[in-house]
Order: C-alpha cells, then sequence, then structure tokens
C-alpha cells in the first residue's frame, strides 16, 4: 500500500523568535542579526530539500556568510575575515538554540492561556478605538467583560478606560483626556510597535509618540515629556544611526553611513567607556 506523501510548506517552517525565513530583501541595505537569521533560516530549508536530518550549521553559514559579504563589498565597507563570518554567524545561531529552549519547555496550558488572553485584549483595543473613531458601539462590544485589571501591563488599563468612556453619560474633562490620550498617542504607537518589533524601528517609535502628544495642552506635556525623557532611550545617537541606515530611502542610509564612517575617522578617544544615557525632552520638543 503506498503511503500518502505529505507536502510541507515553507508556512509550517516558521520559527518562534524571527519568524519565516527568507533571503536578503535588497542588496543595497545592510543586513540586521534579524534579517541574518532569517536568511541562514531560508538557506538551511533549502539544503534540506527532501532529506530527513537537517544540513550542517558550518555548511549553512558559509553560505549566509558569502551573501553579507557580497552585500558588504557594494557597500564599500570594510569587513572582517570570511572564517569570522561564518564564526559570528554560527555563534548566534547558538545563541538563538538556547534562546527558544525555555519556549519549547513552557508550551503548557497555562503559558497558552496568557497568550489567549493577550490576543484577546488587543483585539478588544482595536475593536474600541475603531468604535470610537466611527461614532459607533456594537451591543456585543459594550456588554464585553472588560477583563481583570493589571496595571503592569497598560493595556488592560486603556481597555478599560475606553469602555467606561463609552459607557458614562456625563463626561469629566479628565476622563476626555485619558480617553483622547489612548485613542491618538497609546493605542496608534501600541499597534505600531507590535507590528512592527524589531529594534531598527526604535527611534522612529519613539519619534511617533512624541509628534502625537504635541496637540494637548502645555500642563499634560509637561507631565509626558517627563515620562518620556526617563524611557528615551532610543534617542540615544547609536539608536537614531541604527534606523538612518535600515530606512527604506536610500538617501537616509547613505546619509547614517556617513555619520559612521566620519566619527571612526575622528581623532578623538575616551579615556572611559561612554555612559549610555536616556536623552531629556524640553519644552520645544528638542532631546538632549
Amino acid at each position: 500500500m503506498n503511503r500518502k506523501k505529505v507536502i510541507k510548506t515553507r508556512g509550517q517552517d516558521s520559527h518562534p523568535v524571527f519568524g519565516l525565513g527568507q533571503d536578503f530583501k535588497s542588496q543595497a541595505c545592510l543586513p540586521t542579526y534579524e534579517e541574518m537569521m532569517q536568511c541562514f533560516f531560508f538557506v538551511q530549508i533549502d539544503l534540506k530539500g527532501d532529506r530527513s536530518k537537517q544540513p550542517p550549521d558550518s555548511e549553512v553559514a558559509k553560505i549566509v556568510a558569502n551573501k553579507i559579504q557580497h552585500i558588504w563589498n557594494l557597500a564599500s565597507l570594510s569587513t572582517v575575515t570570511h572564517n569570522r563570518i561564518v564564526a559570528m554567524i554560527t555563534y548566534y545561531h547558538k545563541k538563538y538554540r538556547n534562546l527558544i529552549k525555555p519556549l519549547k519547555q513552557r508550551n503548557t496550558p497555562f503559558l497558552q492561556s496568557k497568550i489567549d488572553n493577550f490576543k484577546t485584549q488587543s483585539k478588544r483595543l482595536f475593536d474600541i478605538c475603531l468604535s470610537i473613531r466611527e461614532g459607533y458601539c456594537p451591543d456585543n462590544l459594550s456588554k464585553k467583560d472588560p477583563g481583570k485589571m493589571g496595571h503592569a501591563r497598560w493595556l488592560t488599563t486603556a481597555n478599560r478606560l475606553l469602555r467606561l468612556y463609552i459607557s458614562t453619560e456625563l463626561l469629566s474633562e479628565n476622563l476626555i483626556l485619558l480617553a483622547n490620550f489612548v485613542m491618538k498617542v497609546y493605542a496608534p504607537v501600541w499597534f505600531s510597535i507590535k507590528t512592527q518589533p524589531s529594534i531598527q524601528y526604535g527611534s522612529v517609535h519613539l519619534y511617533e509618540m512624541i509628534h502625537k502628544s504635541r496637540e494637548f495642552p502645555d500642563k499634560i506635556k509637561t507631565i509626558i515629556n517627563r515620562v518620556i525623557s526617563t524611557n528615551a532611550y532610543f534617542a540615544h545617537p547609536e539608536n537614531i544611526l541604527l534606523a538612518m541606515i535600515t530606512d527604506e530611502r536610500v538617501h537616509i542610509r547613505e546619509l547614517g553611513i556617513r555619520r559612521i564612517l566620519k566619527a571612526r575617522q575622528s581623532p578623538t578617544r575616551l579615556s572611559s567607556k561612554n555612559k549610555f544615557r536616556s536623552s531629556r525632552l524640553y519644552r520645544d520638543h528638542t532631546l538632549e
């Protein structure tokens, strides 16, 4: 009796941290560590083919190293040796395997319930924001249980605020202010972060948060600026340069590369380690 052949698609090879393996999208943009790992999985799947065993990591790393070295040569950057690139790729793949070990061990009903609850809260925030924007709230949404209050996760707090907003007839100024902040700042930035969670977008998300909060009164902006300044690590020059060299616009990437090359040529040398500090947001919306 002939067995039915099971066709395995690339969607079944999605990885828990980096997602689906794929080749480098563009040779005009320097690859990130995330894109390097995605290319590693892409090459690994191609080499495996119909074989039951995975190809050696060293063989996959050599092919990925050739791709990375080719992109670096096109950018006219000084590079390390081929063996060094292979060693770095192998090292980061080993770190990834160690990282997902606890994830596989934690595949329990309790963890799955937490993930399902998070998905439910996320969908509820999207639905209630859409309803407020459209000016109509369906009965099934207004009667849903907002879930338990969680101060450690502001998602449930935002849901409860908007739920209170749509169910209150006589709205206070404070409630209107909080609802406006959730609708215009918190929710849009939150969904932007979830759809683009990579570190390369950190400075972009910070700018979006600053830009969207500028329409509030000065008294409120003082409070917002204080909180943003406490967590403004993505305004650090290193993170801004990272956002620049991974930007979709060619002239922004070129500007970021020129800034890095200029800093490397600077004769100034620090006598001690550079302290990584957060930036301060001033009234004129500038960061220091």
